[in-house]
């Protein structure tokens, strides 16, 4: 009996307890956001050095991408239908230079090609 009183409660408060008020003025317009953000995918990209890493340029790194805003990296196996994984991971190394990026392979066994994908992410 009491649940029930409960439920009766709560319910009667949910469309009864409150009312729509006056509306208030509008607020000030904030700073603008960062909407430069650039994505560049990259498929089928093989290995080279003996396999071990994928050289690619991206001429969007610039310097002040490399000391003020941000890089990501997915990889995944070209081909199959696999998910993109993010970069550096337990398979994968990663560095930035000035327009390049290098993805490193830490298992000797690399599938033939990947496709990368690299998002540039400037500071406002």
């Amino acid at each position: 009996m009491k649940k029930l009183l409960l439920l009766c409660c709560l319910t009667a408060l949910t469309f009864f307890g409150c009312k729509k008020g006056d509306t208030g003025a509008p607020g000030t317009n904030g700073t603008n956001g960062n909407a430069n953000v650039q994505s560049f995918t990259f498929t089928n990209q093989p290995w080279v050095n003996s396999y071990s890493e994928i050289d690619l340029s991206v001429p969007a790194i610039t310097q002040t991408i490399l000391d003020k805003g941000a890089i990501i990296v997915y990889c995944k196996d070209a081909g199959f239908g696999n998910p993109w994984v993010g970069v550096p991971n337990v398979n994968f190394d990663l560095y930035f230079q000035l327009g390049a990026v290098i993805v490193v392979d830490r298992t000797g066994a690399p599938f033939a090609v990947q496709d990368v994908k690299v998002i540039i992410i400037p500071s406002l």
